[in-house]
């Protein structure tokens, strides 16, 4: 693969190489995300724009942001022009607007440790009612892989942060995806209500 990868973990590439897709699983995210009233999705680290484009297609009013300052040209034959762009993860950011949920998936893993709790303070930051997250586990091979986490400690950052692991949603979507990747990683959490 000839792609360059920046000191805070971003891809920089113009061509969609190394970029994954579980065609399964964006339908099953779909499901999770009907079955829990959502309407508006943004992915953090969205790639491509697979998942925008997928999850728009079922209906849903999705965006995305990736670190790759080529995101909005190698994105534009997969979604509309706009949906996906630009922006730097691992520094605080708002977006002046929360989405019902947040996608990020195969992200956390590029992240340096010192950037961790930056990026997971954004997808909380974004989120209404929940996240939906896989991140590379501990001994999972992969191009650029500095910060791979067992279950266990993204669950505890989660928890520690107000939000509530949904283990029924998070088995469905680990049955339901192809890729090998997302059988031990992907989860889902809900946020609890604020009073």
């Amino acid at each position: 693969m000839e792609f360059k990868i920046d000191e805070r973990g971003s891809w920089i590439s113009d061509s969609l190489e190394g970029h994954c897709f579980d065609p399964s699983l964006c339908r099953a995210i779909g499901s999770v995300l009907k079955h829990e009233g959502a309407k508006t999705i943004v992915d953090l680290g969205c790639g491509p724009g697979w998942y925008v484009r997928g999850l728009s297609d079922l209906g849903f009013d999705a965006c995305g942001y990736d670190g790759n300052p080529y995101t909005a040209s190698i994105s534009a034959d997969i979604v509309e022009n706009g949906r996906c762009k630009t922006l730097e993860l691992t520094v605080p950011f708002d977006l002046q607007v929360k989405y019902d949920y947040v996608l990020s998936l195969e992200v956390g893993e590029h992240i340096p440790i010192q950037f961790e709790d930056l990026f997971i303070g954004n997808l909380l930051r974004h989120c209404k009612k929940g996240l939906i997250i896989s991140w590379g586990i501990v001994g999972q091979n992969g191009t650029g892989h500095v910060n791979c986490r067992d279950n266990d400690y993204i669950i505890d950052k989660m928890t520690s942060n107000g939000a509530v692991l949904n283990y029924t949603a998070s088995n469905y979507l680990r049955d339901k995806a192809s890729l090998s990747w997302f059988f031990n990683s992907i989860m889902v959490f809900n946020l609890s209500p604020k009073d």
